[in-house]
């Protein structure tokens, strides 16, 4: 197993419900960077990440 097919595999999805803050805070990220504003860039960079993090869908198993 290569490091490009481990690291997916170890994330969990995001949900649903969450591609279009997910999205939306990319889009604002890439206007900024096209823009010129890198250091507002990097914060909403980290933004997207904590909004995937805050929507991931992981397996959960159920105790019996």
């Amino acid at each position: 197993m290569n490091i490009v097919t481990s690291i997916p595999s170890s994330l969990a999805p995001v949900h649903r419900e969450g591609y279009p803050f997910v999205l939306v805070a990319a889009a604002v990220a890439a206007v900024l960077f096209l823009i010129g504003l890198d250091p507002l860039a990097w914060v909403a960079v980290v933004l997207t990440a904590w909004c995937a993090y805050f929507f991931r869908d992981p397996e959960r198993v159920t105790p019996t």
